[in-house]
């Protein structure tokens, strides 16, 4: 890393007087632990450090909301808006007026604006680029906004929120799975899932956001283009303390780091790329008097998986049968069946996962986020004097 500097406040921007194209990536919950953890497995399982060391900078971001501890609503609002707020509140600030993201001002002068997730299209981080909204759960409204927002490019899950015939409607072309040899040169809305995707430990495709960003930079075809790409599903497994799973979302998400990166070297005058979080979640620390990251090789489910298991097993002896884990006792298994919604909460679940981290040295302290600072990785942005990035992104706007 050739630069350090600490940003006081959760705001970025970015330095492009002359830049066409705009890659940010952002890996929610993902803190600095995180990315250490995926490295040393990286490192230790294929011999290989992870893309987003190639970048030349790096800062930290303080992630506090007007509420306090962020949640994703809030900090995408800080990051898109450029403004803090409480927490739930998409683009809305302090006294529930609406704010532009910057998203708007690249569509104003003729960007082409791409928005991929892993999560549903409609969930906060993602809405933050389209959305203005006194709450995070107000689906149809952003789904509407969604819509409207003309943007050229969804890609995610979420076919619960959206229709067919909406889409359609509003002259969007819809598909339900990416065709590298079928891009529309209309607006697309592709929904790969019903709601959030499957997590990559348990998915077919290990390069859906490779594939995504790919299938973005070919359908702008060198035109100007501001492509957000989330590792969404990062957050769910750092709530649940699955190490594991938590590793293989960013190892993938990563991945796509390296197209971005490709890209660069053939346009570096006109590329920038910021890799970054929105808040930490889980509070994780590595190494508890050691550290063996492969000693997470042998858990064999993600947490959704072993969830699954425990509903669809009909007492102890047949979830034995299906799982032969017989180190998880009968008692905790009756406890979460008997609870009717089984969830990361319960100690059978969290005895499993605990297994393979406490072997691997690794330790989880909170269910929820955390008020850690998190990194924000660039290329192509020359940080000079500027104590907060926001003060030099109006610049792009009046350009």
């Amino acid at each position: 890393m050739k630069k350090y500097l600490i940003i006081i406040i959760i705001l970025f921007s970015i330095n492009i007087f002359s830049a066409k194209y705009i890659f940010f990536f952002l890996g929610d919950g993902m803190g600095l632990n995180h990315l250490k953890l995926a490295n040393e497995y990286s490192i230790n399982q294929y011999g290989n450090e992870l893309n987003y060391l190639e970048l030349d900078n790096f800062s930290l971001l303080d992630t506090k909301s007007l509420s306090g501890v962020t949640d994703s609503a809030a900090a995408i609002t800080a990051i898109m808006s450029l403004e803090k707020t409480h927490n739930s509140k998409i683009n809305i600030d302090k006294n529930g007026n609406k704010l532009n993201p910057i998203s708007y001002h690249f569509k104003d002068i003729n960007y082409n604006i791409s928005v991929i997730t892993s999560n549903s299209i409609v969930d906060a981080s993602p809405a933050g680029v389209y959305a203005k909204t006194n709450s995070r759960q107000e689906y149809s409204t952003i789904s509407n906004q969604l819509l409207e927002s003309q943007f050229d490019l969804f890609i995610g899950g979420g076919r619960a929120f959206l229709s067919e015939e909406d889409i359609e409607k509003k002259g969007y072309v819809y598909k339900n799975s990416m065709d590298f040899d079928l891009i529309s040169e209309k607006p697309e809305i592709i929904l790969t899932s019903y709601a959030n995707n499957k997590l990559i430990k348990d998915s077919q495709n290990k390069s859906f956001y490779k594939d995504s960003l790919e299938y973005a930079i070919k359908k702008f075809n060198s035109e100007d283009f501001f492509i957000f790409i989330e590792g969404g599903r990062i957050d769910h497994t750092s709530h649940a303390h699955d190490s594991l799973s938590t590793i293989e979302e960013i190892i993938a998400f990563d991945q796509s780091l390296e197209s971005a990166l490709d890209f660069y070297e053939k346009h570096p005058e006109e590329t920038i790329i910021l890799f970054m979080a929105d808040h930490e979640t889980g509070g994780l620390s590595l190494g508890d008097g050691f550290i063996n990251v492969n000693n997470l090789e042998s858990q064999k489910y993600s947490y959704e998986v072993f969830i699954n298991l425990i509903e669809n097993s009909i007492d102890y002896q047949n979830f034995l049968e299906n799982t032969n884990l017989s180190f998880l006792s009968e008692k905790d298994f009756n406890s979460a069946k008997s609870e009717g919604n089984i969830s990361y909460f319960d100690d059978i679940v969290q005895n499993y996962l605990n297994k393979y981290s406490n072997a691997a040295g690794i330790k989880w302290s909170s269910f929820g986020h955390t008020i850690n600072n998190v990194p924000i990785f660039s290329q192509g942005i020359d940080y000079g004097n500027y104590l907060h990035l926001k003060d030099i992104f109006w610049k792009i706007i009046k350009k």
